[in-house]
C-alpha cells in the first residue's frame, strides 16, 4: 500500500521550510500584575460573580507594542468594570521577554512589526455583549488612551474561536 505520494511529501517539506523561514517566535512569561490589578477580570476568579454562567466561544488576541504603558494601564483601569459587566474576561496576559527572528525579518528591517511588549488573550461571552461594551461612552472616551499608548503600526488584535483545550488556571 502507498500512504504518501513522493511529490506530496516533497511539497510538505518545502512548505514546512517556507513556514519556518518566514516565521518568528515570541518568548513570554505570565504578567504578574494582572491578578492584583484586575482579579475580577480573570476567568478563574469569576465563579463568584454575575459571569459564572457564561460560555465563551470567542476570544480576542491582542499583541501590544507600548509607547506609553501608563496610558494603556489607565484605559484598562477605566474599562475594567465595563468588561466585567459585559462578560469580557481575561485568560492571560503575557509579557514578551524576547523575540527570535529569521534572516528575512532581520535583513529587510521588518522586525519593527514583530517586536511587541505584551500578548493578551481575552474571552468574549457574546458578540452583543462585546458590542455593548465598546459602544459604552466611557469605553469610547478611554479608547484614545489605549491608542495613544501603543505603536499602532506594531499593535494588532484578532478574533479567534476558543477550544476545549483552553486552560482555565494559568494564574
Amino acid at each position: 500500500e502507498r500512504f504518501l505520494e513522493v511529490t506530496t511529501s516533497i511539497l510538505f517539506v518545502e512548505n514546512r521550510e517556507n513556514a519556518v523561514r518566514n516565521s518568528f517566535v515570541w518568548f513570554a512569561q505570565l504578567n504578574s500584575e494582572l491578578p492584583e490589578k484586575y482579579a475580577d477580570l480573570l476567568l478563574q476568579n469569576n465563579n463568584n460573580n454575575d459571569n459564572n454562567d457564561l460560555e465563551f466561544n470567542t476570544a480576542l488576541l491582542h499583541v501590544l507594542k507600548f509607547t506609553d504603558e501608563a496610558q494603556v494601564n489607565e484605559f484598562d483601569e477605566q474599562t475594567k468594570e465595563i468588561k466585567r459587566e459585559n462578560g469580557i474576561l481575561v485568560q492571560a496576559w503575557w509579557d514578551i521577554t524576547g523575540t527570535c527572528i529569521n534572516d528575512y525579518y532581520s535583513n529587510n528591517n521588518n522586525n519593527n512589526n514583530i517586536i511587541a511588549d505584551q500578548i493578551r488573550y481575552e474571552l468574549v461571552s457574546s458578540w452583543s455583549n462585546y458590542a455593548r461594551a465598546i459602544t459604552n461612552p466611557l469605553w469610547t472616551s478611554a479608547s484614545s488612551l489605549r491608542e495613544n499608548g501603543v505603536d499602532l503600526s506594531s499593535t494588532f488584535s484578532a478574533f479567534t474561536t476558543t477550544s476545549s483545550t483552553t486552560v482555565e488556571d494559568l494564574y
